[in-house]
This record gives structure tokens, sequence and C-alpha cells, in this order.
């Protein structure tokens, strides 16, 4: 999978968004990033080609070439311990 930078855009509320495009395979994706730490911590990685491995053939991963929260702390979890949500970092 590959992420790269699109271009940031202002909203009315004055928050900064920065689009990125996301490519799997012939998939390509827009997304939009939020204006927080994490999201800034992660914009600082692209462009961006992740080797992605497979888990029971339902989901997708792969490993940054760094944490994205201080310490390396995973992101938050699902009551129940059903495990993180969105990217771990």
């Amino acid at each position: 999978m590959t992420a790269a930078d699109d271009h940031s855009t202002n909203t009315p509320e004055g928050t900064t968004h920065m689009r990125i495009r996301l490519t799997a395979g012939d998939t390509v994706l827009d997304a939009t990033l939020a204006d927080n730490a994490t999201a800034h911590k992660y914009a600082s990685l692209l462009p961006l080609t992740l080797q992605m491995s497979d888990l029971f053939r339902r989901e997708k991963y792969g490993h940054l070439p760094r944490p994205l929260a201080a310490g390396g702390c995973r992101g938050p979890v699902v009551p129940g311990g059903q495990g993180p949500i969105g990217p771990a970092a």
C-alpha cells in the first residue's frame, strides 16, 4: 500500500485538513487526515510504501517505520477487548 500527500485545505471553522491518497494494487482511495498530533506524525512519514501482510484473509496490516504515539503505545481499544480501532501505532 502506498500513501502520499495530496494537498491541504482550510475549513470554514479555520482548521486545516490534509488530504491524502491511498493506493492498494489498482484501488485508489482519497482520505482526509484529522488536525491532531497523531495525524501530523503520520503525515511526516509521507510518501510511504508499506508491505502488507494478511491476517486470516479478513484484514491486512503493515508496520510503520516508527511509532506514531509517544512510547510506541497502541491506539484506543474497543470495549470487550476486541482490539485497536483504526491504525495501531
